[in-house]
């Protein structure tokens, strides 16, 4: 069962690792984990987060870092949630300029609008990777085979 493209919000794991096995699996995206930033206010990770910093926010497979998908040439594909406007503007005093679906979209036109993802260090995203996989695929592998379905932005288990 091919699942359609997912953004559920707070599940960034899952929606790339999803989004890059069904809806652009033609599109050879990676995933990438790391910071995002918007109006220069970091709300996952950090600009120069290092290992450590990442791993400090880590608890089982849950951590302060952001995960998306891009192209051999570096363009993102992600999903800028309604939700973040009320906290950009609380901590930047500025409106965010960009929000939605973000596909095939390259870096410098996304910092031109002032959001930045910045790639964590490899060792800090092999760690995440590591951290998130049995969620993902568990999450996955039960959305595949219909024993669960999402309501809304929660995942909800058939009986």
């Amino acid at each position: 069962m091919s699942i359609p493209l997912t953004y559920k919000h707070a599940n960034c794991y899952i929606n790339a690792y999803i989004n890059r096995l069904h809806h652009y699996k033609d599109k050879n995206l990676k995933m990438v984990i790391g910071a995002l930033g918007i109006n220069n206010w970091f709300e996952y990770g950090g600009k120069d987060w290092t290992l450590d910093d990442y791993q400090r926010t880590m608890f089982g497979h849950i951590s302060d870092s952001h995960c998306w998908l891009e192209d051999d040439e570096g363009n993102v594909y992600d999903f800028l949630f309604e939700e973040y406007k009320y906290w950009v503007n609380i901590r930047t005093k500025k409106p965010m300029k960009r929000s939605g679906l973000i596909e095939g979209v390259s870096k410098e036109e996304l910092k031109a609008d002032g959001i930045e993802y910045v790639p964590a260090p490899l060792e800090a995203r092999k760690a995440l990777f590591f951290a998130t996989h049995k969620m993902m695929k568990m999450t996955h592998d039960a959305l595949a085979s219909g024993k669960a379905k999402w309501m809304g932005q929660m995942l909800m288990i058939n009986p």
